[in-house]
């Protein structure tokens, strides 16, 4: 029977993998905390607050016929924030929470 004897391993040792999920984990607790935020303003029957998150949204994501595969579409969502890939894609993340919570909510209050 081979014997192994596993090595003494620190917090040190995840140091570097820790650094580079932590924007990933910075990211997700954002949107948890956006999420909360909504839905406690929806809990209080205030609809007008609900709607004022949506006004956070640029109206160009409402416009007929959105595409980011249109150039000027994209030129005007994305080409300022193109200097930071994270913080484009972190944008872009924010604006869908706050879409997706608002649509979930559209379909309670019209389930009720």
């Amino acid at each position: 029977n081979p014997t192994f004897i596993l090595p003494i391993i620190s917090s040190n040792d995840f140091s570097e993998y820790m650094n580079s999920i932590s924007q990933c984990f910075e990211m997700i607790d954002k949107s948890k905390k956006l999420v909360s935020q909504i839905e406690s303003e929806y809990s209080s029957n205030t609809v007008h607050k609900t709607s004022t998150a949506l006004q956070a949204v640029p109206k160009i994501y409402f416009k007929e016929g959105f595409s980011l595969d249109d150039g000027r579409t994209f030129a005007e969502t994305c080409e300022p924030a193109l200097s930071s890939i994270i913080l484009a894609q972190e944008k872009l993340s924010h604006y869908l929470d706050i879409i997706v919570v608002e649509l979930i909510q559209e379909i309670a209050r019209r389930k009720s």
